[in-house]
């Protein structure tokens, strides 16, 4: 795992993780940072030293999952198992990056065994900006928190996850758009969902909730 704060990636990681654990499978987590307390974690976890390489904490296993593209190359290089590549979606996808780490990420991508993300749209850039194929596993959907409008109680709202810091997140479009919807629905409440106090606030923000 490259992080375990309150963010997307690091939830879809640790969501598969216990379901795999659940399903009768041996899994443990990797991470220079400490186990996540703002979620349920039933799989194994081991905390690895900074300065020492994440993948030295690998024991044998069948795969291993890289969580984060510069990972990839550290975990082939343990000849332990095939490695699969999370690709959770960054700057490397969306912004203009130098050619060096270009290179460098290239490069990870091309040593994974095979690449696998939550998202259509990422695995379209990963084909298009570095050939490499990536399947899509989408995110399965609580029906008990996000259903139809018919259950909807008290006034409208519209919701947005993310950290304006990261400029392809795209952040500042969004409140945009909640700005324009406003013109014919005065009402509508902006619920921003941020794992960091965000630096233009805009709305009812929520930081870094419990899961």
């Amino acid at each position: 795992m490259p992080r375990t704060d309150v963010g997307g990636g690091a939830r879809i990681l640790v969501e598969h993780a216990n379901r795999l654990q659940d399903r009768g499978h041996r899994v443990v987590l990797l991470s220079h940072f400490s186990r996540p307390t703002w979620c349920e974690v039933r799989a194994g976890f081991r905390e690895v030293p900074f300065g020492v390489d994440l993948a030295t904490g690998i024991d044998p296993c069948d795969v291993i999952v890289a969580g984060y593209w510069e990972q990839v190359l550290a975990c082939v290089a343990t000849g332990l198992a095939p490695v699969l590549h999370f690709e959770q979606g960054d700057r490397h996808l969306f912004e203009e990056i130098d050619a060096v780490s270009e290179a460098l990420v290239q490069a990870n991508m091309d040593a994974a065994s095979a690449t696998v993300t939550v998202s259509a749209t990422v695995a379209a850039v990963v084909q298009s900006r570095f050939g490499v194929r990536a399947d899509v596993v989408p995110n399965a959907i609580d029906p008990s928190t996000f259903h139809t409008q018919d259950r909807r109680t008290g006034p409208p709202s519209m919701m947005c996850v993310g950290y304006d810091g990261n400029a392809f997140k795209g952040l500042p479009e969004i409140k945009q758009v909640w700005e324009r919807l406003r013109t014919r629905h005065p009402d509508l409440e902006l619920v921003w969902v941020s794992p960091h106090p965000p630096q233009r606030p805009a709305g009812r923000v929520v930081v870094a909730p419990a899961q």
